[in-house]
């Protein structure tokens, strides 16, 4: 397995955005991991771990815990998402990274299987349009 170093080579710089812990990237942040690059652009917009207030005492908040890096990752390449193996490669990487990171395994299950189940769920809110 690779180091963090190695697959977060760049640290994410940016601005904090006020409202619902939003931040915007300032420079670009990188992720390397074997086949997987990716390069998130500058001005790209995160809410870092999408954690419900309710969880934070079990998860972590959204900008707290070794799943940050993954989580801006993990946002972006949702975003650009269009087909399902697009949302189950970007889910794909942040299992990864959060691996790479070193969250506690029942930790990254956990928001592994979240990320899962809200994919599946816009996919199938998107099929109703």
């Amino acid at each position: 397995m690779i180091s963090k170093e190695e697959a977060f080579p760049l640290p994410f710089i940016g601005q904090y955005l006020g409202s619902k812990a939003r931040f915007k990237l300032h420079e670009l942040f990188k992720y390397r991991n074997g086949k997987d690059k990716v390069d998130v652009p500058i001005e790209a917009k995160t809410d870092g771990g999408s954690i419900p207030p309710i969880a934070y005492s079990i998860i972590g908040g959204p900008w707290s815990g070794r799943y940050v890096e993954p989580t801006i990752v993990h946002d972006y390449t949702r975003s650009i998402a269009i087909t399902p193996e697009d949302y189950e490669n970007s889910d794909r990487m942040f299992l990864d990274g959060m691996e790479i990171c070193k969250v506690k395994p029942w930790r990254r299950k956990v928001m592994w299987r979240f990320v899962r189940a809200h994919a599946w769920w816009r996919l199938l809110k998107g099929s109703k349009k």
